[in-house]
């Protein structure tokens, strides 16, 4: 299964997604705050990463958010590891929303959903993005001669 870096400061909010995860089999770290996740960016190895775009110190230092963005881009390509990142945000679909999407695009991140949405439907998302286990990829069969 994959180890997550959920950065989300709604706390019963993110709770409810690692409960979700974790009874999928995965193992997640939750982070509160940019400063936080960075940390645990630079000390752990993650599969995915799921980002709320819009936590206050995105919203009040915006640097912040994208520093993050370009540390979680930086870490990706150095350590070698997949590159699945989902932005999760509470604005409204409008142009605003597309607008927020290519920005974002533009740091890495691959899919972009809005809230509100089920911890499921993240989890769903989530799981389909991941790659398949080398054991696990599907086999060509091949015509009897």
């Amino acid at each position: 299964m994959a180890n997550f870096l959920i950065l989300e400061d709604d706390y019963e909010l993110a709770s409810s997604w690692r409960k979700v995860f974790e009874s999928r089999g995965h193992t997640v770290d939750l982070s509160f705050g940019s400063s936080e996740a960075i940390a645990l960016l630079q000390s752990r190895t993650y599969d995915f990463y799921i980002v709320d775009l819009h936590i206050p110190s995105f919203k009040e230092h915006r640097d912040s958010g994208q520093k993050l963005l370009i540390e979680l881009k930086t870490v990706i390509t150095r350590k070698g590891i997949g590159d699945c990142v989902i932005g999760t945000s509470g604005v409204k679909v409008s142009a605003s929303f597309d607008a927020a999407k290519l920005l974002f695009h533009s740091y890495g991140v691959k899919e972009f959903i809005a809230k509100p949405f089920t911890p499921d439907t993240l989890a769903d998302l989530a799981e389909s993005m991941l790659p398949l286990p080398n054991d696990a990829a599907p086999s060509t069969l091949m015509p009897d001669s």
